[in-house]
């Protein structure tokens, strides 16, 4: 048995998802990682495939216009982002399957995505979600607004694509992105950390890696931190709270959902 349970808040209303399978914090690492390295092998392979297609293209028809390939960049931008971050979760999920010691994780994971069935599971997380999104954006805005215009190339991306390249990074900003993260950070790693180094230190290393893990937006914009690391506390609190992960889905993916919005009006 693992000296600590992935344990939720006493205080729950809602029964417990446990047991949940042994991940262990080694395992924990080894899917953190297998994700990111699949899913940057993923994006730099698709990347080069889609160069050297259009590299025989050229060779075949002649030199075509620099607008096709800005035009094709802005089609293909959201699909290549889409298979290179389902590619990584699959990795990271193989990954787990084989360090779970013969249990299988997916029914725990299953279970604590869809075992919650009541409004308040949608509300609350909702609102906590807005309160987030339209707090941090009025603090930027008004206090922490940069002297020069940001770099935003992935905004911009997004912005100036069509309407079907814009819709699927809606939703892989608004529905995908929060769902894979959530089930890594909130369910896997912090089972993992949680198992051998108890329930504080597994909070303290997953949202700091959940952190971490933007600091390419951190870098462009350092004030942004806070607003990562509130989200991080706040889904992290929503998993503890109700033992499953659907409260905190729901509030990243408003968080989300009211930045995209904010892209697109300012």
């Amino acid at each position: 048995m693992p000296p600590y349970s992935a344990m939720a808040s006493p205080t729950s209303p809602l029964p417990s998802t446990e047991p949940i399978p042994w991940v262990g914090a080694k395992g924990a690492f080894l899917v953190l990682f297998g994700f990111i390295l699949a899913r940057e092998f993923l994006y730099v392979f698709l990347n080069f495939s889609l160069g050297f297609l259009a590299g025989l293209l050229e060779g075949i028809v002649g030199p075509i216009p620099d607008a096709f390939w800005i035009e094709l960049n802005l089609w293909t931008a959201p699909f290549l982002s889409i298979m290179s971050v389902g590619g990584g979760a699959a990795a990271g999920m193989w990954l787990i399957y084989n360090q779970s010691k013969g249990q299988s994780p997916f029914q725990w994971l299953l279970k604590s995505i869809w075992e919650p069935n009541h409004g308040s599971f949608f509300t609350w997380p909702f609102f906590i979600g807005l309160s987030l999104s339209l707090g941090w954006g009025l603090c930027f805005f008004y206090w922490f607004s940069p002297d020069h215009p940001l770099p935003r190339p992935f905004t911009s991306q997004m912005l100036n694509a069509p309407f079907i390249p814009q819709l699927f990074w809606i939703i892989l900003i608004v529905g995908i992105a929060p769902f894979i993260e959530e089930c890594l950070f909130r369910g896997i790693l912090y089972a993992g950390f949680s198992q051998t180094w108890g329930p504080l230190p597994g909070c303290i290393i997953v949202t700091g890696m959940f952190v971490a893990l933007h600091f390419p937006k951190i870098y462009v914009y350092p004030p942004s931190a806070l607003a990562i690391l509130s989200l991080g506390l706040a889904t992290l609190w929503l998993r503890l709270r109700t033992h499953a992960l659907t409260a905190g889905m729901v509030c990243h993916m408003t968080y989300n959902a009211f930045i995209v919005m904010g892209m697109f009006l300012f």
